[in-house]
């Protein structure tokens, strides 16, 4: 069989087989009566719509249904005859923009109206061609010779049809399984990266946090004379709680916290306390005039803190620390807050 009459009888073979899924099963029993001479049984019908386009495949190899079905289906596209009217040579490229379903169609028509045409399409094409018409990538063509020899058994053709779109089905699932683990193996990339920086960030804010723990303690030392187990009282200032009782017991002194919602202990807890250190920024106006009024009755030095640093308290702890030491007058400081 000559090259052009072989590729003429595919795209005739595939347009068979695009026609005939296209149709409703009524109109696909018809059609491969009247085009093929096939007769679909209620049995075929039951093994399904494959089964029996494969029973009308073995009809294709008669001559004379094949004539009749062509004109019918060049007829029943004819529109494609009116687009490669005008085409050219140099029109033959864009052949290769259309949808791969659509290209037997155009095909068939050029190797029937355009004889000419189609024969330049398979001398300048033809590996293009024998990739598009190879059972390789085209399955449905791996009949085609055993369709033209008499040989193709409907029965056989299902089985190794089921075995190959099986085999198909299992290879687009490892596919699918190699994108997603290979997508899952990115993601996990991405976020072990951003973990990375987040360590590493938590741990410079560590080393930034040790360092001014570090620049206090050493400021402490130098500016501040230690206490001598002085009873020290801090009211208020609960989120930095800890911090300022660490602050004052590293300088020797005995501290102890009320918390801004029990203020109103500090009339019991000041006896035999040598000093307070007042934190207006977490408690009332009300509240600190009390706590001062209560300082000021019983002759105790006091020192306010405007701010939540621990900057500020330090040099209040200092200021305190100097009045205890006789260094420095109780004033009465800025309490709004």
């Amino acid at each position: 069989m000559e090259a052009e009459e072989r590729l003429r009888l595919q795209a005739h073979f595939l347009m068979m087989v695009i026609f005939l899924h296209g149709l409703t099963e009524t109109q696909m029993v018809q059609a491969a009566h009247d085009l093929y001479g096939a007769t679909i049984t209620a049995k075929d019908k039951k093994r399904g719509r494959w089964f029996c386009i494969l029973k009308v495949m073995r009809k294709f190899a008669n001559p004379n249904r094949r004539v009749v079905a062509e004109s019918y289906l060049l007829y029943s596209t004819r529109q494609v005859t009116d687009d490669i009217d005008g085409w050219t040579e140099q029109d033959l490229d864009s052949l290769w923009d259309l949808e791969e379903r659509d290209l037997p169609t155009y095909v068939l028509h050029l190797a029937v109206n355009r004889p000419a045409l189609f024969s330049r399409l398979v001398a300048e094409h033809s590996d293009r061609l024998q990739e598009l018409f190879s059972p390789a990538t085209n399955p449905v063509l791996a009949h085609f010779d055993a369709i033209m020899n008499g040989d193709l058994d409907p029965r056989q053709a299902l089985r190794e049809d089921a075995i190959l779109e099986q085999q198909e089905h299992i290879s687009q699932l490892e596919r699918d399984l190699q994108e997603a683990l290979a997508l899952a193996q990115s993601e996990v990339a991405e976020r072990d990266r951003e973990i990375a920086e987040l360590r590493a960030e938590r741990d410079l804010l560590a080393t930034r946090a040790t360092e001014q723990e570090a620049f206090i303690r050493d400021e402490l030392r130098k500016g501040l004379r230690a206490f001598s187990g002085q009873h020290i009282l801090v009211v208020g200032g609960d989120p930095h709680a800890n911090d300022y009782l660490a602050i004052l017991e590293e300088i020797g002194a005995d501290p102890e916290f009320i918390p801004a919602a029990r203020v109103n202990l500090i009339d019991d807890r000041l006896a035999g306390s040598d000093g307070i250190i007042i934190v207006t920024t977490f408690i009332s106006h009300k509240l600190a005039n009390k706590a001062t009024d209560i300082a000021k009755s019983r002759n105790i030095p006091f020192e306010y803190l405007n701010q939540k640093g621990l900057g500020a308290f330090t040099e209040a702890a200092k200021t305190l620390a100097r009045r205890l030491h006789g260094g420095g007058e109780q004033k009465d400081a800025d309490n709004s807050h």
